[in-house]
Order: C-alpha cells, then structure tokens, then sequence
C-alpha cells in the first residue's frame, strides 16, 4: 500500500466530511492498491443524489493533483453506499 497515497486520500476525505457532514459523511473501507472502497452515509438529502457524494469527493481529491475515477458504486441501506475509486496521479501537461 502506499503510504503517501493513503496519507492525501485520508486528508481529502477529512476535507469532505468536515464541508459536508453531518449531512453526509465518507469512510476508508479499505485499500486494495490504488483502489480506494469508500462508505457514504448520511441522511435524506432533497436537493442532491448520492452520486452526488462521490462527485464531490472526487472533485476534493482532484484538488490534492490525483484523478480519482469510479470503478463501481453500490447502493446500500437507505441513505448509504459504497464506492470503489482508483486513484491516480493527475500528470502534468494533460486536461483534467
């Protein structure tokens, strides 16, 4: 595992649920490589979906110059899911 790697994406989702909790809230499930499982809870939000939460987290964690892309989303009990991101560094010179 990579501790560096580990270290930002940890900083990011501290980022996240300190904007957006108690409304939602992001956890490291686990790490398999470069892949991140990450749980969202949190209440009934009328004005956004749960995707909405892993965008925002990806929009955080592209702020740190790493891409994280969705490889899969799992819905869970109401008002949960779990996500599964690779997590990249952005390289210089290309679009993001």
């Amino acid at each position: 595992m990579d501790l560096v790697l580990l270290n930002i994406v940890s900083r990011a989702v501290e980022e996240y649920n300190r904007y957006n909790g108690p409304g939602a809230e992001a956890r490291i499930n686990r790490v398999e490589g470069a892949r991140f499982y990450i749980e969202f809870t949190g209440g009934p939000c009328t004005g956004c979906s749960l995707y909405e939460w892993i965008e925002d987290l990806v929009y955080i964690i592209g702020r740190y110059n790493l891409v994280a892309r969705v490889e899969y989303v799992e819905e869970g009990n109401e008002g949960s899911m779990l996500a599964v991101l690779k997590i990249s560094p952005r390289r210089p010179g290309l679009a993001s």
